[in-house]
């Protein structure tokens, strides 16, 4: 019996790689596996933190609460990358979709907040629970 050994180059299997990820996200291109009501994750506890909440619509808004108060605006989506634009301001935001965070399962989007500027002010993960 021969044994059969498949090479691949590096860049190839990058390539597979990267595809093999983005089939896996190909669910999410659809707004109803976007929207929902998702919750800042807490890794320190079995349960979400309730003090910032995204709420995602089908129609293409999201409201953001937090400390703070609510903000509101439109969302976008292109590939596995969702982009929030803030209504009362040029505040945009973009993430990123996993099904997995800190080694835990589970529909997860992390946010990377920009005022504007390259300067990101801020990263959150939400869990849709």
């Amino acid at each position: 019996m021969k044994k059969v050994i498949c090479k691949f180059s590096s860049s190839a299997l990058i390539m597979m790689l990267l595809l093999s990820f983005c089939v896996s996200l190909a669910g999410c291109g659809s707004s109803s596996k976007v929207a929902g009501t998702w919750y800042n994750y807490n890794p320190d506890h079995d349960y979400a933190n309730p003090e910032r909440i995204l709420k995602i619509k089908d129609d293409g808004t999201y409201t953001y609460t937090n400390n703070d108060g609510t903000f509101s605006g439109s969302w976008k989506l292109s590939d596995s990358v969702i982009t929030f634009t803030a209504d009362s301001s040029k505040y945009t935001s973009s993430g990123v979709f996993s099904d997995t965070h800190d080694n835990k399962k589970g529909n997860f989007i992390t946010v990377s907040i920009d005022p504007g500027k390259k300067d990101t002010v801020g990263e959150f993960v939400f869990e849709r629970q």
